[in-house]
């Protein structure tokens, strides 16, 4: 009967109900970027300081304009200079390769011990062609590091997609200690850039220090960088003082995101109950992405900066699934949305990975741990209805999927041959998922590779599958009844769960459906016609 059914959703259906079978993903291309990536010494406090990772880390990839983008650090610890590397998104495209005369300034000033918070980070404004580039920073003050207390370079306007034999270093202005004339930006962490749906770009960072740094944003439009929005407020008293720490916003669905955990500061008492990071929190931005325009996860709006986030607090990952005396959570969330509005986020607590989820008619989070969820070291991305999370085992790639709004991952890639890799990034461009990786090298200098893959499957945000016309129905979603205006009077129609499981069949009444019977969620709807069969998801609130 189950092969018998999953033939039916493939045959007739031909949605993703049936992860294993609707998604697939295959390598397309893989590439050298460079055989000399930085990677930091043995010994931590002799060759380095927090992690040995400095390539590729951060937002270090971008693909825009039919070009591949990926920062990174010349190894071994007596180059260290700050590389950018271009080529043009097809098979066989050589690297261009820009090394700059900055060298990462190693922990202290030290320039042979490596400091892992200094990452490279890069980011490409569609609207006016121009490449940005932040890096090599760790909350330094002017009076200390003079110039290199804040690294920022950007090229000329028109000039990030020119043709690879003009792409060179007098594209770019001469480095700046700033993003807004102005604007003071001592003692910054953790940079990173993102793309808007216009072209435009963010910038988001830490101003100040662990357990008591403010998170900020600022905008990028017209060719100039907005001032400073407060996004977190770290310097609210005790004992609720606390930094935001996260993956850095991201454009997801055209809303700007922050998630993120919360660290107290040292001197905290509530520090005494969680070791490292607490907490779950999830907010959004619409366009234009200003101080008014935030919304908690469940679309309520909120105002900013967040001092108790208690309001936009989604799951207690520590309280809830913490084994410890003082539950470690370490890892910063990855998170994503889909286009119809389902919401995830992985975090790890005490070694164990956790799941929350959300479809865009719940009212609340859910959450599991353990399983087939993976971990959030890789990249969690959305493609058409599937959550897509890429992770490692045995040092090789591992893929696996699960369709919106649920936490039924199935593996649909595993690496087992090939070379092995120490960690990666990634960033998703429509069906191509691109993956910046470091191979398991010797000493300071160890390969950077690209690998590319070919999404493909799935059911796209009106409903219909990916290479199908939609089935249009409204409203939806819907509290009850459905309007079909396409498809004949009492036409033959079934309901579907999101893993294949049967729960309505009947006649349409006219060119209608009540589904009052069933549970707020999301559903699959078929319809029978003289047409043939079509497919819409729907969303009962």
């Amino acid at each position: 009967m189950k092969i018998v059914f999953t033939s039916l959703l493939l045959t007739l259906l031909c949605t993703s109900v049936c992860a294993q079978m609707s998604l697939s993903i295959e390598e397309i291309e893989s590439s050298v970027v460079a055989e000399d990536g930085l990677y930091f010494g043995s010994e931590r406090g002799v060759d380095y300081q927090f992690g040995r990772r400095i390539a590729p880390h951060g937002d270090c990839i971008d693909v825009a304009g039919g070009y591949q983008f990926v920062t990174w650090y010349k190894g071994g610890m007596d180059k260290r200079n700050l590389m950018l590397s271009r080529r043009e998104d097809k098979p066989g495209a050589e690297w261009v390769h820009l090394q700059f005369p900055h060298r990462h300034i190693g922990y202290q000033q030290d320039s042979t011990i490596g400091d892992s918070h200094n990452v490279a980070v890069v980011g490409v404004s569609t609207a006016d062609s121009t490449i940005h580039l932040i890096y090599d920073i760790h909350s330094y003050t002017a009076a200390s590091y003079g110039d290199n207390h804040f690294n920022y370079s950007v090229s000329l306007p028109g000039t990030a997609f020119v043709p690879d034999e003009e792409f060179s270093l007098d594209l770019f202005r001469a480095k700046r200690t700033f993003l807004r004339p102005g604007v003071n930006y001592e003692r910054t962490t953790y940079p990173s850039i993102r793309r808007a749906p216009d072209g435009s770009l963010s910038a988001r960072f830490r101003i100040g220090g662990s357990g008591n740094g403010d998170i900020l944003y600022t905008l990028y439009r017209n060719g100039e960088w907005s001032d400073n929005q407060l996004l977190s407020d770290g310097s609210i008293p005790l004992p609720f003082r606390h930094n935001a720490y996260g993956t850095g916003g991201r454009f997801l669905n055209g809303k700007f995101h922050a998630c993120f955990q919360i660290r107290y500061a040292t001197n905290s008492t509530l520090r005494e109950t969680f070791d490292l990071n607490r907490g779950l929190y999830w907010a959004y931005a619409e366009a234009p992405y200003g101080p008014n325009n935030w919304k908690d996860a469940y679309g309520e709006p909120i105002s900013i900066p967040f001092q108790h986030p208690d309001n936009i607090e989604i799951g207690t990952p520590s309280l809830t699934y913490g084994t410890a005396d003082r539950p470690r959570s370490t890892i910063y969330p990855k998170f994503t949305e889909t286009e119809n509005g389902a919401m995830h986020a992985l975090v790890r607590v005490d070694n164990i990975n956790v799941h929350y989820w959300k479809s865009a008619a719940d009212t609340a989070f859910s959450s599991a741990s353990g399983g087939a969820i993976l971990t959030p070291n890789g990249v969690m991305v959305a493609y058409n209805d599937y959550v897509v999370v890429v992770d490692r085992r045995s040092d090789r790639l591992i893929f696996r999927a699960a369709p919106e709004g649920t936490n039924d991952w199935v593996t649909i890639l595993e690496e087992t041959t090939g070379p092995d890799y120490r960690h990666f990034n990634g960033v998703i461009r429509e069906d191509k998922l691109y993956i910046y990786l470091m191979e398991e090298g010797a000493g300071e200098a160890q390969p950077l590779r690209m690998k590319t893959y070919q999404l493909s499957g799935g059911t796209t945000a009106t409903g219909a599958p990916a290479n199908t016309s939609p089935l249009r129905v409204f409203p939806n979603p819907t509290s009850g009844w459905l309007n079909i205006p396409s498809a004949e009077a009492s036409s033959d129609f079934s309901v579907f769960n999101l893993q294949g499981q049967l729960l309505l069949t009947g006649k349409l009444n006219g060119k209608a459906i009540n589904l009052e019977e069933l549970k707020s969620g999301t559903y699959i709807l078929q319809v029978s016609g003289r047409e043939g069969k079509r497919v819409s998801k729907i969303i009962l609130q």
